[in-house]
């Protein structure tokens, strides 16, 4: 936005920061949904005799948690960087090492059960024993699979609101 000029007309706008941050990503967020929306045509075709309607939805929900979160974790890392290409770069970067990394600590030899036990809550791909993927796609939705994303995405939207308000100190 610094770029092409919108971020001034967004600054003076009579909007907050935090509704300029809500509207990038919620907006984001609806077309990630649109996205995925064709894919339940398939059950619709398939005929939705003998689907467990529970165990659709919960997969659907954790694969909208974990958008959601790169989606939050773009945001972030778009207010950090005036060019795209970076921004992108370092997105792609970060959200490799969310996603990997907990795989590669939770099955190394590492002496320390509880830091391999405290990364094993953070994996979200179904790569290992326990992950908020792998377990919502079971039909699995706890609290504890809930609050990482939901947590994740609280931190990165209220982070993108205090750089895009420490922007206007300038």
């Amino acid at each position: 936005e610094k770029r092409s000029g919108t971020l001034e007309a967004l600054l003076t706008a009579p909007v907050t920061d935090l509704q300029v941050v809500l509207a990038k990503y919620l907006g984001a967020l609806a077309f990630f949904i649109i996205l995925c929306a064709p894919t339940a045509l398939y059950f619709v075709f398939l005929g939705v005799r003998g689907l467990d309607l529970g165990l659709l939805a919960s997969a659907y929900v954790g694969l909208l948690l974990l958008g959601g979160l790169y989606l939050a974790v773009g945001c972030l890392i778009s207010s950090l960087c005036t060019n795209q290409v970076v921004a992108a770069l370092l997105c792609f970067v970060l959200l490799a090492a969310m996603s990997f990394m907990p795989f590669l600590v939770v099955n190394s030899t590492l002496e320390n059960e509880l830091l391999k036990k405290a990364v094993g809550y953070v994996n979200f791909f179904p790569m290992g024993p326990h992950s908020g993927l792998g377990d919502f796609n079971r039909g699995l939705v706890t609290l504890a699979h809930l609050a990482y994303p939901l947590t994740g995405i609280a931190l990165c939207l209220f982070l993108t609101c205090r750089i895009l308000e420490s922007r206007s100190w300038k």
